[in-house]
């Protein structure tokens, strides 16, 4: 990720207007100003961060040593309103190479945000239901 594309100099005032919002979960502004001093720290292993009602899913990118599925798992966290997904470098830099290699760019965007929809969505749907098992991820050459 090449943090130069992003204003960091704006989050305090971005997470100031957040957490003035009236119907915004306190919990919800908590885990994204701890997600962004992270960010602003090294954003190297940072896939995503996105949020959902109150939860905040962050995907981070794991060495093998921690994830060598092809598929990317969820990580228990102490916090109930934060979703961790262990996301293996090896599994990113294949999707990114599919896309890479996808000669219309704008096909090539769609594939990358379908997949991140997609494990968002998963992430999302695993925690509901308590199961940390993989991640079911299609082939990312499928997404239309």
């Amino acid at each position: 990720m090449d943090s130069s594309r992003f204003n960091f100099e704006e989050t305090d005032a971005f997470l100031q207007e957040l957490s003035e919002c009236p119907n915004l979960p306190e919990s919800l502004t908590q885990n994204l100003q701890k997600e962004f001093q992270h960010l602003l720290h090294d954003s190297s292993s940072v896939l995503f961060v996105a949020t959902e009602l109150s939860l905040t899913v962050t995907a981070i990118l794991v060495p093998p040593e921690i994830h060598t599925g092809e598929n990317p798992r969820l990580i228990p966290t102490l916090d109930k309103n934060r979703v961790l997904v262990a996301v293996s470098r090896d599994f990113a830099h294949s999707v990114a190479g599919i896309c890479q290699d996808t000669p219309d760019e704008d096909r090539a965007q769609e594939i990358w945000n379908t997949l991140i929809d997609h494990i968002f969505e998963e992430a999302l749907r695993l925690r509901e239901n308590g199961e940390y098992e993989p991640l079911v991820v299609p082939d990312p050459s499928s997404f239309t």
